[in-house]
């Protein structure tokens, strides 16, 4: 649990962002699915928009992190998801006709 905020007298916490998500998936197979899933999309963030806050080892502290930035900016975040959905579709594109073009020869 992450305190709510230093000053606070009460020792009121908050659970995080990456917590609730953990909370709710009861799987493993799933929780390691979707971690890999997540994995991508900060590489995307880092290595293709330059996202350099991203730059983190810590995978609760990534997620703290975007949950941050979406909340004060949901321009950034629907942007930046715009950008992903648009980056896989390409890829998928390229993949395809690649496939297309195996299956000529």
């Amino acid at each position: 649990m992450m305190p709510l905020n230093e000053n606070n007298n009460l020792n009121t916490h908050v659970v995080s962002p990456y917590q609730i998500f953990m909370l709710y998936i009861r799987s493993p197979k799933t929780i390691k699915e979707y971690s890999i899933k997540f994995d991508k999309f900060f590489n995307f963030l880092i290595n293709t928009l330059g996202e350099t806050d991203f730059k983190t080892d810590g995978t609760e502290t990534k997620y703290l992190l975007l949950y941050t930035k979406a909340k004060n900016n949901i321009n950034w975040f629907n942007s930046i998801l715009y950008k992903y959905i648009q980056f896989q579709k390409n890829r998928v594109k390229r993949k395809v006709k690649w496939c297309n073009f195996c299956q000529l020869f």
